[in-house]
């Protein structure tokens, strides 16, 4: 221990000769070393040696390497800390992994900053080998409690890691903020990174990340997010599945961001030589709430559930995934999940694609999409879909090994637009329009509706589904009579909101008057648009064979 109270800058470093030259062991149920910070210019070292325990009794033992900041750390101190280091370090017990000799923890960290853990190895207990439950936590982070006050564990960066043994191999706890485990791996562990549970969890959570982490034979999960964080992340890790519950389990809100991994659950030969079943689910999202996350770049094979999204999960984004030889590919239990085009699968058992939403206020736009398909020489062509400013879905020509192919594009049934593929018309049956009087036009022949309605006898055009549309409607005048304004305008559920309206003043006496208007609006289900005609004198509406006077929906 410091001193308490001391206001000198002191340091106390244990060095060995070597994992295998240096052993420290301890027959006592509390062995291991402890050291306790009462001034931030305290620091500690470990380097080169081996802290073994003898202590041969299924509760276990101690920590074989404590740092804990005390009361008389925190008022001094807090604000600036020690940088501590652990380096080339081995924990276990005196008779190696496999026995019930083991600390409770390896490394155990409380309330302490700024620390660097490099080439470590805990290894925990375990009665009977792999087939029993594994004994005693690996690297364990806790901030430092003191009566109501606290101090954070900040900026703890473990490196090039193995856990053996262990019921969790790194311990993520209370009062903890920024923690980053890189180039590791965890085997015959219950779970080889966990947080606290949330029900027990004390302070704010923020970041873990992790990357180039590998897990095999576990019990539990490759990696378990039990509690709230701010972020989290798993890159380019691997997980070797055999009767274990997820590579990686997430069950309470977190952004996080897991890329680049693999996920193998194909079957192993355990002791004594049987057969254990395929591990049950790559990713497990839920049952808790998710506010979204993104799994990208990702392979599934030979697992129960490549991607299970409880019923928790929204928000979540598969993308550029692939899954082979799962029991199921993606269970898709929760909302607003999004699946892009680049997953493929082996079974073509995948969720459609989320196809973009095309929204964006006139001047803003909105960003393009495309869709791939097969040309007839066998390679890609694409069709570009992008919205203008003005609100119009333009689609491009189709390419085909670059030779510009016809702008038709042909949908099938694994493909569906919920606007835009069909259309409605109808036209119109020569209605009576009185003088200065705002008359609404009807139509008596509906054709090419598509699925769409058109309550024609109160001329509305009603929309099916939520959407953006493209409305168009010309419509003819006709009077005998000479007049100064002919007009007409487009109301959404009976109101202009907004909506484009067209005046022309008449040619003259016996003339007909052609007025068209076109908007693009979006519409809620059942809500629904009608056509005004107005004159300062009597008139009527005007059709015949040609479709003069007409209504067109896209």
């Amino acid at each position: 221990m410091f001193p308490k109270g001391s206001q000198q800058a002191r340091t106390i470093t244990n060095r060995g000769q070597g994992t295998d030259a240096t052993v420290l062991r301890w027959k006592n149920a509390n062995g291991g070393i402890r050291y306790d910070f009462s001034y931030f210019g305290h620091s500690a070292h470990l380097a080169d040696l081996t802290l073994s325990t003898e202590y041969d009794n299924l509760a276990g033992s101690g920590s074989a390497y404590r740092l804990n900041s005390t009361s008389e750390f925190y008022p001094a101190g807090h604000r600036r800390v020690p940088y501590d280091t652990v380096r080339n370090v081995v924990t276990r017990g005196g008779l190696g992994a496999f026995n019930q000799q083991y600390w409770n923890k390896g490394i155990d960290l409380r309330g302490t900053s700024n620390c660097d853990i490099v080439n470590i190895i805990c290894a925990g207990g375990s009665t009977s080998g792999e087939n029993s439950p594994p004994l005693g936590d690996g690297i364990c982070i806790e901030g430092g409690t003191f009566g109501g006050d606290f101090s954070y564990g900040l900026l703890l960066n473990v490196t090039n890691f193995q856990f053996v043994c262990l019921d969790r191999g790194h311990y993520y706890g209370d009062y903890v903020q920024g923690v980053s485990l890189v180039n590791g791996n965890a085997v015959y562990c219950r779970t080889g990174i966990a947080t606290v549970e949330n029900a027990t969890r004390k302070g704010v959570l923020a970041q873990l990340y992790v990357a180039n982490f590998q897990a095999g034979l576990l019990t539990g999960s490759g990696i378990e997010i039990l509690t709230e964080l701010f972020t989290f992340a798993a890159i380019n890790c691997t997980f070797f599945m055999k009767r274990n519950l997820a590579g990686i389990r997430i069950d309470h809100p977190v952004p996080f961001q897991i890329h680049h991994c693999w996920f193998q659950g194909d079957t192993f030969l355990e002791p004594p030589n049987t057969k254990a079943p395929p591990g049950s689910n790559g990713v497990q999202i839920g049952p808790a709430l998710i506010a979204g996350g993104m799994i990208t770049g990702c392979v599934f094979a030979g697992v129960g559930a490549g991607v299970l999204l409880s019923a928790g999960s929204a928000g979540v984004t598969v993308d550029n995934c692939r899954f082979r030889v799962n029991d199921a590919n993606v269970v898709d239990l929760g909302s607003r999940n999004n699946f892009g085009l680049g997953n493929t699968c082996e079974d073509g058992t995948l969720p459609p694609a989320t196809v973009p939403e095309m929204t964006g206020a006139p001047g803003q736009g909105s960003r393009p999409f495309r869709f791939s398909s097969i040309g007839n020489v066998g390679t890609p062509f694409y069709t570009n879909f992008t919205q203008d400013s003005g609100g119009n879905l333009l689609i491009s020509a189709d390419r085909d090994s670059g030779t510009p192919r016809s702008s038709l594009v042909k949908l099938d049934g694994a493909l569906q637009l919920q606007v835009g593929s069909n259309f409605a018309s109808g036209r119109h049956n020569g209605v009576s329009v009185p003088a200065n009087t705002a008359t609404n036009v009807t139509w008596s022949t509906i054709e090419d509706t598509g699925g769409y309605r058109n309550a024609g006898a109160q001329g509305r055009f009603i929309a099916p589904a939520t959407g953006l549309y493209s409305f168009t409607a010309s419509v003819c005048l006709g009077t005998e009579t000479a007049g100064s304004l002919r007009s007409i305008i487009v109301l959404k559920n009976g109101s202009t909101a907004d909506l484009p309206a067209v005046a022309h003043l008449p040619a003259g006496s016996g003339a007909n008057t052609q007025l068209s208007v076109s908007c693009t609006v979006r519409l809620n289900a059942g809500d629904y648009l009608t056509v005004q005609a107005f004159s300062d004198v009597a008139t009527s509406t005007v059709a015949n064979e040609g479709y003069t006077s007409m209504m067109r929906v896209s």
